[in-house]
C-alpha cells in the first residue's frame, strides 16, 4: 500500500502517530448499513390531496424494523418550496403509515428520520416523481 500525505518534498514530515490515526480509520470498518426503505402511496400523490404512504422498513438483513420512532419530511427537488411534515404511525412488523399532503406538482423527495429501538439512528429517503398536479 502506497500512502502519500503532502506534497512530496514533505513525506519526511509524516509522524508515526498521524499515519497510525490514519490507517485506524481507514481499518475501523464499513458503516452501518442504513435500513431499506419501501414506500407505497394511496392513492397516487397529487398536489393539495392527501395520500397515505406505506413504509416497509427492513434492516439489511431483510428483517423487520420495529419499534422506531420515526419522522417523515417531504420537500421539492428545487430549492424554494416549504418542506411537508408527517406524522408516523407504527403497524407492526416493520410497516408504518404516514399521510402527507404534497403542496405543489413535481418531484419531491420523502425523508424519514428518526431511532430505532436500540437508539441507532434512521435516516433515509426515497424519491417520488411528478406528483400530479391538482384536479
Amino acid at each position: 500500500m502506497h500512502l502519500q500525505l503532502g506534497s512530496w518534498r514533505d513525506r519526511h514530515r509524516v509522524k508515526r502517530t498521524s499515519l497510525g490515526l490514519v490507517l485506524l480509520a481507514a481499518c475501523a470498518g464499513p458503516a452501518a448499513v442504513p435500513p431499506h426503505l419501501t414506500v407505497h402511496w394511496t392513492p397516487v400523490p397529487a398536489a393539495g390531496q392527501d395520500s397515505v404512504a406505506e413504509i416497509q422498513l427492513n434492516d439489511a438483513m431483510a428483517r423487520p424494523v420495529t419499534g422506531a420512532r420515526l419522522e417523515l419530511e417531504a420537500f421539492m427537488t428545487h430549492a424554494g418550496m416549504a418542506p411537508v411534515l408527517a406524522t408516523v404511525a407504527e403497524q407492526g412488523n416493520g410497516r408504518y403509515l404516514a399521510r402527507v399532503r404534497f403542496t405543489m406538482d413535481g418531484d419531491w423527495v420523502v425523508r424519514l428520520q428518526g431511532t430505532r429501538a436500540d437508539g441507532g439512528a434512521i435516516d433515509v429517503q426515497e424519491h417520488v416523481p411528478s406528483v400530479r398536479p391538482k384536479k
